[in-house]
């Protein structure tokens, strides 16, 4: 069975091809190292480019919170400083108003006395009559009442009134309303004679503008109506802001 074995040439043509198959298993191991090694580079230098997209992206994203940072930390400095001056503001408002609220008193106080002297003269006293009333009043003892009871209950505030230049009725009027108010505590300047180009009719409540207007504002309004008087609301630029002008027109009395 093993003759061949003894044949040199039988030998020799088998370790021929013994030679060539190891041969061709170690060419094919050498290209697989090859392709190994190839893909491996491939593989790494892939890595490193998704290492290199990823940290420009991490640093694009660090950048990017820096500057979202550095706005909010603007924007709330901002944001302070608005609230600092709105702060002085306030308070530069408040000392306006008091300092405003003492001349009125004393340019009050200035009135009554230079109109207590012109009545005790004898030269007018048609503005003392109408400050201390009349026997003729135009508005009747029970809407007294009624109003005096309703501006208890109710807040306080500053009105400016004003009248139409030259109507006696608009004048005594306001001079009526300004009485009653003033003694429940509301803080009324005297009362302002005004022309007007286009005059008004009725009772008128006047402010800067809506978004500016008293919160004690509508509650007079309804003080008014619930006497019978028509009163209407305007919005006059003319006037300061946070003031509230009772403005009274022609009247159908």
């Amino acid at each position: 069975m093993f003759s061949w074995w003894n044949n040199f040439d039988t030998v020799a043509v088998l370790g021929t091809w013994m030679q060539g198959v190891a041969s061709l298993l170690c060419f094919i191991c050498v290209f697989a190292a090859v392709a190994l090694l190839s893909k491996g580079r491939r593989l790494l230098r892939l890595v490193e480019e998704k290492d290199r997209q990823n940290e420009t992206k991490v640093k694009a994203a660090e950048k990017s919170a820096a500057e979202t940072l550095g706005q909010l930390q603007e924007a709330r400095k901002r944001v302070d400083e608005i609230e600092e001056q709105k702060r002085l503001a306030e308070m530069d408002a408040e000392a306006l108003r008091k300092e405003l609220d003492r001349l009125r008193r004393k340019f009050t106080s200035a009135q009554q006395a230079l109109k207590t002297s012109t009545t005790a003269d004898g030269s007018d006293s048609r503005t003392l009559d109408l400050e201390e009333g009349s026997q003729e009043t135009l508005l009747e003892p029970k809407q007294v009442e009624i109003l005096v009871k309703t501006l208890q209950n109710g807040p306080k505030g500053e009105l400016d009134i004003v009248s139409l230049l030259g109507n006696e009725t608009s004048l005594k009027m306001a001079h009526e309303l300004r009485q009653v108010l003033s003694k429940q505590g509301w803080m009324v300047s005297q009362v302002i004679e005004s022309a007007f180009s286009n005059e008004p009719e009725g009772i008128i409540l006047a402010v800067h503008s809506k978004q500016t207007a008293p919160s004690y504002a509508t509650f007079l309004q309804r003080a008014f109506t619930t006497i019978g008087l028509e009163v209407s609301a305007r919005s006059v630029k003319k006037y300061r802001e946070w003031s509230l002008t009772l403005i009274v027109g022609k009247l159908e009395i």
